[in-house]
């Protein structure tokens, strides 16, 4: 416990960073790109990528909505990728939380990649 007049301890659970950003994904994307199968993103804003090169981690955030689950085009994406994808979502428990960090090297406009046209 906090003694009285002394600032609050961090929240359980809450990681801050100054730096560190973030993306969301819903699953089973996010799984598919923290095991690798996934590589390419499509979003419709650019990323803001350091002019020296080498890319920028980003905490890969997990989603709450479960609709993709039920959604036959996108699950066909993914089972081209990964054919072992679940196809239901097994581990609740990694919805709405922060599942690992992925490394972005390059950032393309969104009617260019290719996982959205496949």
């Amino acid at each position: 416990a906090a003694s009285e007049g002394s600032a609050p301890g961090p929240r359980r659970g809450r990681f801050r960073h100054p730096n560190l950003k973030g993306i969301t994904l819903m699953q089973p994307l996010a799984d598919a790109m923290l095991m690798g199968y996934k590589k390419v993103e499509g979003r419709y804003h650019a990323l803001k990528l350091p002019k020296r090169g080498g890319g920028i981690w980003l905490a890969l955030h997990v989603g709450k909505n479960l609709d993709y689950f039920t959604n036959y085009q996108v699950m066909d994406k993914v089972r081209k990728l990964w054919p072992g994808a679940p196809t239901t979502p097994s581990n609740r428990r990694r919805h709405g939380c922060i599942v690992g960090l992925v490394h972005v090297r390059d950032c393309v406009a969104s009617h260019v990649c290719r996982w959205m046209m496949a």
